[in-house]
């Protein structure tokens, strides 16, 4: 028994048929030629010559005594691939507008949290200033300490690197010392490093650091 196979998009239909009965054949073939009237490349199988002479029909050996018609499903793959772009349009704008709200909270998150981190700092420095440190540091972003050791005066501006500098009595810059502490800290707790250092051990903290040429400004 024979099986000729239709698909198309309400599915698939089987027909079963004799292909040895010469009548039930001619019905098949008959069924074939008004079902692929409008298909130029089909694909089918049959033992019968006959069959496979067919000038529409493009045979695949070892088909199982089926006819199958790619084309109908070729359509019905289509219409279904369209249905389901046009539903995920409208999801994936969704989507997109979603991960651009996300990506905008991050940010904003992220600057919040380095803002408060910045201004913990700051206030953790302030409560370590004398009032005249606190005048300055309000006034130029800068404050003045006394090396413990040596009795020098060094000049720590609101920075992370390359902020100390070693001032004479006029209060103009001697020459440049880096020296921070490791970690990834903010510039208020840097500050505070670079103050504790010297106030409490300068000629160690001096001992480690980087000097550096500064520019001295000439007398007028």
């Amino acid at each position: 028994m024979a099986t000729q196979i239709v698909m198309d998009h309400t599915g698939d239909t089987r027909h079963y048929f004799d292909a040895d009965d010469t009548k039930e054949f001619s019905k098949a073939e008959e069924r074939f030629k008004a079902l692929t009237s409008d298909f130029r490349w089909l694909y089918g199988g049959c033992s019968d010559r006959r069959w496979r002479s067919h000038r529409n029909a493009v045979v695949r050996s070892g088909c199982g005594r089926n006819i199958v018609l790619p084309t109908a499903c070729r359509r019905l793959i289509i219409m279904i691939a369209q249905r389901l772009l046009t539903a995920t349009r409208p999801i994936g704008r969704l989507l997109a507008e979603w991960a651009r709200k996300v990506q905008a909270l991050r940010e904003r998150h992220r600057e919040l949290f380095e803002d408060t981190k910045e201004a913990r700092g700051v206030t953790l420095l302030r409560e370590w200033l004398s009032p005249e440190q606190q005048a300055q540091f309000d006034a130029d972003r800068y404050f003045d300490v006394i090396g413990c050791d040596s009795g020098k005066r060094y000049r720590i501006r609101y920075g992370c690197s390359t902020n100390v500098h070693e001032i004479d009595g006029d209060g103009r810059s001697i020459v440049g010392w880096c020296f921070v502490p490791t970690g990834n800290l903010v510039a208020g707790d840097v500050v505070l490093a670079q103050k504790i250092a010297l106030e409490t051990n300068e000629l160690r903290a001096l001992a480690v650091a980087n000097r550096f040429p500064v520019e001295v400004p000439r007398r007028s």
